[in-house]
């Protein structure tokens, strides 16, 4: 009865051993030792979505603001989803209300106008827009 037990221990004990040795990390690979050194000083990155410019245009009659926004595409990817956040503030700093614009399928290089509406905003001095989720193709 001793022996068939110490055969499944030892099928057990190898079947464990074989795990954890697939399972191991792999080594990598030593890095590069090689640097490359340009002159001057280093150039910003582009971020993905950049904002080009903005323009307000107000409605009184609504009480709506609207920022046109032109957007670039950085990136090599399609934008499949894009939304831009409009945040305005008083003469004290404090915010005073937000909008939201969205956009669809902008070419990688591409260009692009949002607008980003904001309704019952009331003594606003200043406003900013953000760039709130991306989504690629």
């Amino acid at each position: 009865m001793k022996k068939p037990l110490k055969i499944i221990g030892f099928i057990i004990l190898a079947v464990f051993v074989i795990g954890v040795l697939i399972n191991a990390p792999k080594k990598e690979a030593e890095p590069s030792t090689t640097e490359t050194v340009t002159a001057g000083p280093p150039t910003p990155e582009k971020p993905e979505v950049e904002i080009l410019s903005m323009d307000e245009s107000l409605e009184e009659v609504t009480n709506s603001r609207t920022v046109h926004v032109r957007v670039k595409n950085n990136s090599d990817k399609l934008i499949t989803y894009l939304d831009l956040k409009s945040v305005y503030t008083s003469k004290s700093g404090n915010i005073v209300g937000t909008g939201i614009g969205n956009s669809t399928n902008i070419a990688p290089g591409a260009t692009k106008v949002v607008d980003v509406l904001a309704m019952g905003i009331e003594n606003a001095n200043t406003y900013d827009v953000e760039v709130n989720n991306v989504l690629f193709k």
